[in-house]
């Protein structure tokens, strides 16, 4: 990316580069749209992240020589104090190495210009300890809680059985692996329908049967089941966030662990498609260039990482993502929809009893920091520490979080230990760099 970090910083120097937007952060999101194909990359770029005309920053870009350049290394860590010795490994770990990464993320979040005197909430499964975080800095402003995930956002933002883009979002791009035939109908609520010809319920949705799946769900028939489908979840999820009072104010901030924004912008949607409610905006741990289709209708940023800059931090956190999500995550079940009430309906917990009571542990401690008064890290100093805990852990550290279950079964398919190694995975081991600590065990 070294040739658009020199775009980027003639650009900074043409004062062009939009809010907390440096080079780094221009080349990342640059690199981004370069992949996209038939994307113009300035329509995109602009105005969020370039602050100037797209034919005009185009034309720069054309002059600028693209000379080699280093991108910047990462920084040196200075690791905290050994805690091999702490006869509480978790509660040493949560209080003095994630305690002090979630309470920097809680003052910086409280300092964001579209957080103040908005609606502020977390989001459930993962962002309750990041809300729990907030309140335990600053106590006087009251921070909710609400249950949403891709799944049923998604399939709630669906506009109709014909938005093709949307199905092949749901069913294929933010999964694993392609929805099956039969869990891509129960996903549209089609389940128990007559398959067309060409199509059976084991076989995955992949391009050679996906355009029949298509080409079926846009029928008459499955057509109605499916919109009424669709809008029985954006009732549902309206009326949770109705019970929880969330759309009452002006903004709605979703505080989560990030990346990005797929339920931000589906939600967004949903609200649209409802008429009139709150802008939305998010406040998030990290955030990828993906972050960039959000950022065209609505707020957010990413504290550690931005639109996936510093890449010396983005890219191992996001690449181990399930490290960080499991140190925030509730040990509760996953969300299968809601109730009349506007309750969560929530699956059976999977995670054993000795995790559940470990990450408990670090999350409690981890909290107790948050509340104790001390002087917050500055966004560089947090950068380092959380580059620390997924890049750079200690034996101890690994040898108690590598063998933590990562449950998300839309992410990884079936629960799997973060440093367990499955040679057919896409990814064999979600955490490398635990794996490498020497306490990965492999799958016989």
């Amino acid at each position: 990316m070294g040739c658009f970090e020199s775009i980027g910083r003639e650009f900074a120097r043409r004062g062009w580069l939009a809010g907390a937007i440096d080079p780094e952060t221009f080349a990342a999101c640059r690199a981004y749209v370069a992949a996209l194909p038939g994307q113009p990359p300035y329509d995109l770029l602009c105005p969020a992240i370039v602050r100037a005309d797209p034919a005009e920053a185009l034309a720069v870009e054309a002059m600028l020589a693209a000379g080699p350049d280093e991108s910047p290394q990462a920084p040196v860590m200075e690791m905290p104090p050994a805690m091999a010795g702490a006869e509480d490994l978790a509660g040493a770990y949560g209080f003095h190495r994630l305690g002090p990464v979630l309470a920097a993320f809680a003052h910086w979040v409280w300092h964001l210009p579209f957080v103040q005197d908005q609606t502020v909430v977390g989001v459930m499964r993962d962002g309750g300890v990041l809300a729990a975080a907030l309140r335990a800095v600053r106590p006087d402003r009251p921070v909710g809680e609400v249950w949403l995930g891709r799944r049923l956002c998604l399939t709630g933002a669906l506009r109709s059985a014909e938005d093709r883009e949307g199905l092949v979002n749901l069913l294929v791009r933010a999964r694993a692996r392609p929805a099956s035939v039969a869990e891509a109908a129960a996903e549209l609520g089609l389940a128990g329908e007559t398959l067309p010809r060409g199509l059976t319920p084991a076989q995955a949705l992949r391009p050679d049967c996906l355009g029949i799946f298509l080409d079926w769900v846009a029928r008459a028939g499955p057509r109605r089941a499916v919109e009424d489908h669709c809008r029985r979840i954006r009732r549902a999820i309206l009326g949770h966030l109705g019970e929880r009072r969330a759309l009452a104010g002006k903004r709605l901030v979703l505080v989560d662990v990030g990346y990005a924004g797929s339920v931000q912008r589906a939600l967004a949607a949903i609200l649209g498609m409802d008429g009139e409610g709150p802008r939305l905006a998010g406040a998030y741990m990290v955030t990828t260039p993906g972050m960039l289709w959000m950022l065209r209708g609505g707020d957010g940023a990413g504290f550690l990482a931005h639109l996936g800059a510093p890449s010396w931090l983005a890219q191992p956190v996001v690449r181990s993502r399930e490290v960080l999500e499991t140190l925030c995550a509730s040990p509760l079940g996953p969300l299968l929809g809601y109730g009349d009430d506007g309750q969560p309906v929530l699956g059976p917990a999977r995670l054993p009893c000795r995790q559940i009571e470990e990450v408990g542990r670090v999350q409690c401690r981890a909290l107790a920091f948050c509340a104790s008064g001390r002087p917050p890290l500055s966004r560089p100093e947090a950068q380092r520490a959380a580059l620390a805990l997924i890049g750079c852990p200690r034996p101890e550290e690994a040898a108690m979080i590598g063998e933590w279950l990562y449950d998300d079964a839309m992410a990884v398919g079936r629960p799997r230990r973060l440093t367990e190694t499955i040679h057919d995975a896409a990814r064999p081991v979600l955490w490398p760099q635990g794996a490498l600590a020497g306490i990965g065990k492999e799958t016989p």
